[in-house]
């Protein structure tokens, strides 16, 4: 080789990581360490709000639990409070017999409160009777047997009537049992639909019922009860085939007490 020659470095010397100056290196490690601590934050986000999301949640249904709970509270103080009329007893109801020479008395038995509501009425003697009902005119019953009871409750609810006097007024749905034995229909009994008797018990009604309180001690006295029951051609057909759209059973408080306070709601 002669002098002028330039004497070649190994080439694991020329490969060096010098390439990268020292700055730059610190400038790298501090965006990896940004983008870690960036990452972290959103992970940590991210979980912070699934935990909050799991706790409303949480929160919704404890507060749902609550109102219902609430809900319930209600319905039974309602019921203890509401709880203001009551009556029972005989309700005596004057028919006259079919040889127009006398009448007939049916002596019916009723019980009312907030929770319920019966009615029975039965002809004890086989004489036949006349009926003038509200829209079918005028009906001759040899037999007569009527059973109702409430199913539903959905109205009830008392007012003053004068100064000593309170009203109460109650409406629902009722299924009532009968047998009668009219003139030109026959005997008619609970039927479905379909005019089917078979496997059928009872008639489904819908009822109001008025009822006052004197205020009297005595027992009855002044006080009055009405029970108007609703037909109609599918649920009531055999009822309606003999009063047509409604009926009021009424008369003269026996042996009965209406007893009536104040609604406060």
């Amino acid at each position: 080789m002669d002098g002028n020659s330039v004497t070649r470095k190994p080439l694991k010397e020329r490969i060096s990581f010098s390439f990268i100056s020292t700055p730059q290196k610190i400038f790298i490690f501090l965006f990896i360490i940004l983008i870690v601590i960036f990452l972290y934050v959103l992970f940590w986000g991210y979980r912070q709000n699934l935990l909050l999301e799991t706790q409303n949640i949480n929160l919704s249904s404890e507060i749902e639990a609550y109102k219902q709970t609430s809900i319930e509270l209600e319905e039974r103080v309602n019921k203890i409070t509401n709880n203001y009329g009551s009556g029972g007893g005989i309700i005596v109801r004057v028919f006259e017999k079919l040889e127009k020479d006398g009448i007939i008395k049916l002596a019916d038995f009723f019980s009312f409160d907030r929770y319920h509501l019966v009615y029975s009425s039965d002809l004890q003697v086989n004489q036949p009777f006349i009926w003038e009902t509200e829209n079918a005119g005028t009906q001759i019953f040899n037999e007569f047997t009527l059973m109702l009871e409430a199913t539903t409750v959905e109205k009830y609810m008392s007012k003053p009537f004068d100064i000593n006097t309170n009203a109460l007024s109650m409406t629902g749905v009722a299924h009532v049992t009968f047998q009668f034995e009219v003139e030109g229909i026959g005997t008619v009994i609970p039927i479905d639909k379909t005019g089917d008797p078979a496997d059928v018990d009872f008639e489904v009604v819908k009822y109001q019922l008025e009822a006052i309180d004197s205020g009297l001690r005595e027992a009855g006295a002044n006080d009055s009860f009405e029970l108007k029951l609703m037909f109609n051609s599918a649920d009531s057909a055999g009822l309606y085939s003999v009063f047509g759209e409604s009926e009021t059973f009424s008369g003269n408080l026996s042996t009965a007490e209406i007893t009536i306070e104040k609604s406060e709601r």
